[in-house]
């Protein structure tokens, strides 16, 4: 009797273990089942034979709970499992661009036509500037192009800064960089969807398990300006410009999400610290309209309103950009740049996409950013 009663509560403890396990499983699989990978439609389907079978989104895709599937994946094709069980190596942790596929794992599936891309349909990630700036003409249509541009977020940098940095506790010596601004099981497609922030693909850093869905409007109410979108209206979907807090309830924090990282001393990386709260584009107030008699700020940003407050991608891409340095979009505020070199005429392409232009011997026809830098009060 004291057998049959012991066994009736080692089952009853199982049965609740095995429905406790359910539940939280179906919790979880939640999020994962909304994000863009986890998707029936268009999540994550690897192009192998082995998995010809496995239904779209299904977690095979990228782990594999051992080490091969048919031994003709890239790394592990012997021995034990990756760290995280995926099909291969994480990142290979190379210190600088031009990136090969194999560099890092989520380059196997985004990267379109620029390297054979093991996602069944092929798709694009266009760049900032073509997604919600609205300038067609790019051509950068993968993440894995953007990376391999003239500037770009290193991400041997990125890697080492997470896996130092206490506050980001969660990443790991076997993490992908990647996943310093994206939760792969929670991210989701904002491309399809540029006017609604509840589809966020990043996460912030210190905050890995939520996506990020404050928005310009929660930084900065009722200053925030959406530039203007190179194909009509506002960024970042073509609403209207004179809307101010209904498209800045459209666009990502980014200035609270940047600054997650951008707010340390980033001196060994070769970028400044940057305070959004204490600079000019951002909530400092701006010292003055005009420049000797003539005013010195283009529409949308014409409008009398005491302080416009920039967001980092209305003039900056996140992963990768044509231009020397500092990852300037090409398309900003309706207008093109050129910023292939450290010059006066470089600089001002940019600047004069949201500043009047003035002539030459402004101020000895100094670059702009001999003076007016972020942190510079000018």
């Amino acid at each position: 009797m004291m057998q049959e009663g012991f066994m009736k509560g080692f089952l009853n403890k199982i049965l609740l273990l095995f429905f406790l396990f359910l539940f939280y499983s179906v919790a979880y699989a939640g999020p994962y089942l909304d994000s863009a990978h986890g998707n029936n439609n268009y999540g994550v389907k690897r192009n192998v034979t082995q998995l010809s079978g496995y239904a779209r989104g299904n977690c095979a895709h990228c782990h594999e709970q051992h080490a091969m599937i048919g031994g003709t994946e890239p790394q592990p094709a012997s021995g034990s499992a990756s760290p995280f069980c995926l099909f291969a190596k994480n990142f290979s942790k190379t210190t600088a661009n031009p990136y090969q596929q194999s560099d890092d794992f989520c380059f196997y599936c985004h990267c379109y036509t620029d390297a054979t891309s093991l996602q069944t349909s092929n798709f694009t990630n266009y760049n900032y500037s073509r997604t919600f700036g609205g300038y067609t003409s790019s051509s950068i249509d993968s993440i894995y192009e953007a990376f391999n541009q003239n500037s770009y977020h290193n991400l041997y940098d990125v890697w080492e800064f997470a896996n130092t940095n206490t506050e980001f506790s969660w990443f790991k010596d076997d993490s992908n960089p990647c996943c310093a601004c994206h939760n792969t099981h929670l991210a989701r497609r904002n491309k399809e969807h540029k006017g609604n922030p509840t589809y966020s693909a990043i996460s912030k850093p210190s905050d890995h398990f939520n996506l990020w869905t404050n928005t310009m409007n929660d930084y900065a109410p009722n200053k925030y300006q959406a530039p203007y979108r190179y194909s009509g209206g506002c960024e970042p979907d073509g609403g209207s410009c004179s809307d101010l807090t209904g498209q800045a309830q459209k666009t990502p924090d980014y200035a609270t999400f940047c600054q997650d990282c951008h707010s340390y001393n980033m001196s060994s990386y070769g970028i400044s610290q940057i305070n959004w709260n204490a600079d000019k584009h951002g909530n400092a107030i701006r010292s003055r309209n005009e420049h000797m008699g003539q005013p010195i700020i283009k529409p949308p940003y014409d409008v009398a309103v005491s302080n416009y407050v920039l967001s980092c991608l209305d003039c900056h891409e996140p992963h990768g950009s044509y231009s020397y340095r500092y990852l300037i979009r090409k398309e900003v505020n309706a207008a093109t740049t050129a910023f292939t070199e450290d010059s006066r005429s470089a600089w001002d392409s940019l600047c004069i996409c949201c500043h009047q232009p003035h002539d030459n011997d402004h101020y000895l026809g100094q670059k702009c950013s001999e003076c007016h830098y972020h942190g510079s009060n000018f």
